[in-house]
C-alpha cells in the first residue's frame, strides 16, 4: 500500500493526537516547520491530487507537506510467442503513472526508450507521463523463453518473448524452418562405396 499524504497524515494522528511531531519534512519559518517542536493543528486540508497536505495551527499559520512519490503505479508488457530466431522484438509502449519525482529507472536482459529515444541498459531516471519500451533478443532456439525486466522505482515488469515452436516432422514443409533428414537406410546401402 502506498503511503499517501492522507494516509500518513491519518497514521500521524492516530498516534499522536492532534499534534504533529512526525511530520518533520513541513515547509515554513517556525520550529514546527523543522519538526523541532510541536504544534496543535486546528484544520486540515488535502490538495486535490493528494499529493499536498495543508495544515492549519491556532495561532493562523498554515504548514504545506507536500509528498514525494517515485514508487509507480504497476504496468505490464504484453507477452510475444512465435518470435523469430535470434531477432529483435520490441515490446508495447507503457505510461509511467502515479509518481510526482524522478523514479530511477534500470533493466536486465534488453535495453529501454524513453519518449522514443535511443535504446540504453544504462540505468538512468523517468518522470509521470514519460512513454517506455523495452527490446531484447529472442533465443536462437526453438521454444525458448527470454525475459527483460525493467524496474522504474522499485516496481518491476516483465517483458516475456518466446520463440517459434518447430512445428512439423522431420522433412515436413510445414517445419519453421524446414529441417533436413538423413537418407533411410535402404537409401544408404544403393549408394556406392567409398
Amino acid at each position: 500500500m502506498k503511503m499517501t499524504p492522507l494516509r500518513f497524515l491519518a497514521l500521524s494522528l492516530l498516534l499522536f493526537g492532534t499534534t504533529a511531531h512526525a511530520l518533520n519534512s513541513w515547509e515554513g519559518s517556525t520550529p514546527f516547520a523543522t519538526g523541532l517542536c510541536n504544534r496543535a493543528i486546528g484544520a486540515l486540508a488535502v490538495s486535490p491530487d493528494g499529493m499536498t497536505t495543508y495544515a492549519g495551527t491556532g495561532s493562523g499559520t498554515v504548514f504545506r507537506y507536500a509528498y514525494s512519490d517515485a514508487v509507480p503505479d504497476a504496468f505490464t508488457f504484453t507477452a510475444q510467442t512465435g518470435a523469430a530466431l535470434s531477432s529483435v522484438a520490441t515490446s508495447n509502449t507503457i505510461t509511467v503513472a502515479g509518481i510526482n519525482s524522478a523514479a530511477n529507472i534500470s533493466i536486465a536482459g534488453g535495453a529501454y526508450s524513453i519518449n522514443g529515444g535511443a535504446y540504453t541498459a544504462v540505468a538512468g531516471t523517468v518522470n509521470n507521463g514519460d512513454t517506455v519500451t523495452v527490446k531484447q533478443t529472442s533465443s536462437g532456439s526453438f521454444s525458448t523463453l527470454t525475459t527483460a525486466t525493467l524496474t522504474i522505482g522499485g516496481v518491476s515488469g516483465a517483458f516475456n518473448v518466446t520463440t517459434a515452436v518447430v512445428d512439423g516432422a522431420c522433412g515436413s514443409a510445414t517445419a519453421s524452418p524446414p529441417l533436413l533428414c538423413p537418407a533411410p537406410i535402404s537409401a544408404r546401402s544403393a549408394l556406392p562405396a567409398p
